[in-house]
């Protein structure tokens, strides 16, 4: 015979499948029902229904879970034995892997368990907070934010202890993806009695990220005025994850096919432009004026074919060819194909290291950080790149003098195809990540100041 859940003496905790049929009640709910264990499972809570309440508030209360939504409310049940009874519920819906319904939970006192002459208050201590720590991810703050309770999910997602989390508000989560509007919308939804619902990309101690599907509900105090926050939340890291792979697939199977398209319709006629301005150049050879045009055709050529050959090359995926090669040589080679404007100092390394990696592929890496730096800096700047080492590893950092990167976009600079500028791919940082983890290595970004950091082993052990 199965247990009943939750021992409680005070709660009555029970649990329904997506139909509403009955399938885990506690001993409390026993004792108050009148019903046996093996009496209620199986059956609705229909079995309860005093008669008090119209079909109306019957719908709206399943309305409401439908809607991932927090139910709460007084409710007049009927024991077995015909006596009657007034409970406050809270109601709340429980979600699978897919964030799909798939369980109902109700936990329960009776009335006369709390004040009368204050009112119904909603008590979230003992068994009821047990109950849905064990389904949720749960926090309650003050009126003003701070947190006065997280839960053991809470922080062992989070990564932060119980002691750094009190007292905090949920900034300190905040990794950097939803602009200020996002936060604002949600804060003007819960300051004014209303309850919000969404997801939220947030940022781990360790500097992971994860996603919420989140629900916070005010809380008021008898004189109606908002006392706490309820944060219930479910974690949907592994769908969003699932879903962003789907999206990048489907953009890298565009990008491929435009890809074939490039290589013939756009590269061949460059090569005949490139070849009649060489022509055109021999003609007018003794007339400056003529040249200085010509080269800028030559330049908007090299251009066209730049940004081919770079998505040509995301999409292809040429494989690493590894040697062993010194950083000096790496940023050498960086800069060859750089123009640094004479308002920004280039502050190089004075260290020098040796790795076995990918000369070219790095090339590209750092004239793409470095030419990002070029383009972000207002007025002069510097850009300051350093090398350091460790028993395994390289460290590199480039650093720039820009305004930085915007919190709302920070987290999305790595995907392909986005971009803030007016003209490029959208493909540069996008390589720029693929071609440090061909080389096992991981790179990341903080800013202001904007600072790019990436750690790659020096050998072949290190490498996936």
């Amino acid at each position: 015979m199965n247990t009943p859940i939750s021992d409680s003496d005070e709660y009555l905790v029970s649990k329904t499948n997506v139909d509403g049929i009955i399938i885990h009640v506690n001993k409390k709910f026993c004792d108050v029902t009148k019903y046996s264990y093996e009496e209620l499972i199986g059956n609705t809570h229909n079995i309860l229904n005093s008669g008090q309440h119209s079909d109306k508030f019957w719908k709206k209360l399943w309305e409401t879970l439908k809607q991932d939504k927090i139910w709460t409310g007084l409710i007049k049940n009927k024991a077995k034995d015909g006596t009657e009874f007034w409970i406050k519920s809270i109601m709340i819906q429980v979600l699978d892997e897919n964030s799909d319904s798939y369980q109902y939970v109700c936990i329960s006192h009776k009335e006369n368990i709390l004040n009368k002459k204050n009112g119904i208050r909603l008590k979230f201590t003992g068994d009821i907070r047990h109950a849905l720590d064990e389904h949720s991810i749960l926090a309650i703050t003050d009126a003003t934010g701070n947190i006065i309770y997280a839960n053991k999910k809470f922080c062992d997602l989070s990564k932060y202890s119980i002691e750094e989390l009190l007292g905090n508000n949920h900034r300190i989560l905040k990794s950097g993806y939803h602009d200020n509007s996002f936060y604002e919308n949600m804060w003007d939804t819960i300051s004014n009695g209303k309850t919000w619902h969404g997801d939220i990309k947030n940022k781990a101690k360790d500097g992971t990220f994860y996603w919420l599907k989140t629900t916070i509900m005010p809380i008021f105090n008898n004189s109606k005025k908002i006392s706490h926050y309820i944060a219930i939340r479910t974690d949907i890291t592994e769908i969003i994850e699932i879903r962003e792979k789907l999206i990048k697939a489907e953009r890298l199977s565009v990008i491929g096919k435009l890809a074939s398209r490039m290589s013939h319709d756009i590269q061949n006629p460059l090569s005949v432009l490139l070849i009649s301005l060489e022509n055109l150049k021999m003609l007018y050879g003794a007339d400056k004026r003529q040249i200085v045009q010509i080269e800028k055709m030559r330049h908007s050529i090299d251009r066209i074919s730049h940004q081919v050959a770079r998505v040509l090359d995301f999409v292809k995926g040429r494989p690493a060819e590894l040697g062993k090669i010194n950083m000096s040589e790496i940023i050498t080679d960086s800069l060859d194909s750089l123009i640094i404007p004479n308002n920004i100092q280039l502050l190089l390394p004075k260290n020098n290291f040796g790795l076995i990696a990918d000369k070219q592929k790095l090339a590209i890496v750092m004239g793409n950080l470095i030419l990002n730096g070029v383009q972000a800096i207002e007025g002069t700047g510097t850009i300051e790149i350093t090398v350091e080492e460790n028993n395994d590893d390289v460290i590199i950092q480039v650093k720039d003098s820009s305004p930085g990167i915007p919190e709302d976009i920070i987290g999305k600079i790595f995907d392909p195809l986005f971009t803030t500028k007016q003209t490029g791919t959208g493909l540069g940082l996008a390589s720029v990540k693929s071609i440090i983890e061909l080389h096992g290595g991981i790179i990341s970004v903080t800013s202001p100041p904007t600072i790019f950091t990436i750690t790659l082993p020096k050998t072949l052990d290190g490498l996936t």
